[in-house]
């Protein structure tokens, strides 16, 4: 095994989320074997500028790297990802999951990847109620992705994410307990974080208020 961090790949588990995206220069004679080691080379080198300083113990590298192709769906300014990775690792932790039945991370974007087909990998839910979206995937091996309806982890990665989502999902914001976030009014793609129900609402109501 070349590749000692694909070590904790459920058995099956597919290389999604482990080919680093990245400008490459591929030369014309390269095979599909040859790209691949390229793209897992560059994983390799980019996830040991952080290895040594992961914050979240015990947490294997599947994990990991599962955590933040979340963050990377779910996060469109950079410097947002370290709060992101807090909400959702928090969401995990005992002391917290009777707030989410369970642990469940909620995330939207699991139910996207699960919806998503070719031109439309990752479709709008605004049209479906709560329980069509809980029942996003059920009757199929695939539903353990749906995080609005399960706890825990997804199987597997949702998207491949880059440097900033990985190293924010490996050393997550320790400075607040943030279990929630909202988009914010104040400046397009960033997000209002909150460590109570009660602060949610109101910033998401600050935000259904929003200037449209």
């Amino acid at each position: 095994q070349t590749h000692f961090r694909l070590n904790s790949l459920p058995e099956g588990a597919s290389l999604e989320g482990y080919l680093f995206p990245d400008t490459y220069r591929i030369a014309t004679t390269a095979t599909v074997t040859d790209v691949i080691e390229l793209l897992l080379n560059r994983f390799d080198e980019q996830y040991a500028t952080f290895e040594t300083a992961v914050r979240v113990p015990d947490a294997s590298v599947h994990q990991i790297v599962t955590m933040a192709s979340i963050v990377q769906r779910e996060a469109t300014v950079a410097s947002e990802m370290p709060q992101v990775a807090s909400v959702f690792w928090n969401r995990l932790k005992p002391e917290n999951q009777a707030q989410f039945g369970g642990g469940k991370l909620g995330s939207d974007p699991t139910v996207q990847y699960l919806l998503g087909q070719q031109g439309t990998w990752w479709p709008k839910l605004d049209t479906l109620t709560a329980e069509e979206i809980d029942k996003v995937g059920a009757n199929t091996n695939r539903y353990a992705y749906n995080t609005r309806a399960n706890g825990g982890l997804p199987p597997g990665p949702i998207s491949t994410p880059g440097l900033d989502a990985l190293r924010a999902a490996a050393q997550p914001d320790e400075a607040n307990n943030y279990l929630y976030f909202v988009a914010s009014c104040e400046q397009a793609g960033t997000h209002k974080f909150a460590t109570t129900f009660e602060e949610f609402s109101r910033y998401e109501q600050e935000y259904l208020a929003c200037p449209k």
